[in-house]
């Protein structure tokens, strides 16, 4: 899609192994994983929600793509009814 003249938006907590980094219409946004003394697991699902709104808020995002039901489409259903 890069290559077609779209513009990408990758939101992980790391950067995909492959990502070609200096393409102009490719950019990364990393999800901060904290930990918090209260839970056991880091609170990952509530900040990939919180970085998904921040982009589609900022970058006007026409389509999302997630992969994993758990947490990223549970973050994007989320965000999804955050935005609306």
């Amino acid at each position: 899609m890069a290559k077609n003249g779209h513009t990408i938006h990758f939101i992980s907590s790391a950067p995909p192994v492959k990502l070609d980094r200096f393409a102009e219409n490719i950019f990364f946004h990393e999800v901060g994983v904290s930990a918090y003394p209260l839970f056991e697991n880091s609170m990952y699902e509530l900040n990939l929600t919180n970085k998904i709104v921040d982009v589609c808020k900022h970058e006007r995002l026409d389509l999302l793509h997630v992969h994993y039901a758990i947490p990223h489409a549970t973050a994007a259903y989320l965000a999804q009814r955050i935005l609306e």
